[in-house]
């Protein structure tokens, strides 16, 4: 009988928790990320394209640091994002619009390279949530979670 050792580096933990428990939700917190409603958003559109680039980035590399490589949830799967902000925003349009640029930092971590995501691909389901912060306090929470983990209610 082999004896099962606790694993001693960050990597070696995280391929242990993927193996043990492949189905639970992983939640990752991007503190000061402001998302704004892109389609009321005026200014110069060099503005709003450096907003697009740092949102994306910033997404993109927060999941591939706190998460690995090789994301531990492999699509089918459902991912939710929670805007924070002091001030909620219409949820029918405006925010799904504000955070279509995390969207993409996400779409590209899933798809494994940055620039590579399609938000459309096979397999993905969205959705958008948001919560109201204290004054000056912004955020995005990302939640990926399998569908068999959705379903079994695990």
């Amino acid at each position: 009988m082999s004896q099962q050792t606790m694993p001693t580096t960050e990597g070696e933990f995280l391929r242990w928790l993927i193996q043990e428990q492949p189905t639970r939700p992983y939640t990752v917190y991007i503190a000061d990320i402001q998302t704004v409603t892109e389609k009321n958003t005026g200014g110069h559109w060099s503005g709003k394209s450096r907003r697009a680039k740092l949102q994306r980035s910033l997404v993109y590399y927060t999941l591939l640091e706190r998460l690995g490589r090789r994301c531990p949830v492999q699509p089918p799967c459902t991912v939710l994002l929670t805007r924070v902000a002091p001030r909620l925003l219409d949820s029918h349009d405006n925010l799904a619009s504000a955070v279509s640029h995390c969207v993409d930092g996400v779409s590209d971590y899933l798809a494994g390279g940055y620039g590579h995501g399609e938000d459309r691909q096979p397999g993905l389901t969205w959705h958008y949530a948001q919560r109201q912060g204290p004054p000056r306090t912004y955020g995005v929470e990302i939640v990926l979670q399998a569908e068999g983990a959705a379903r079994d209610g695990g």
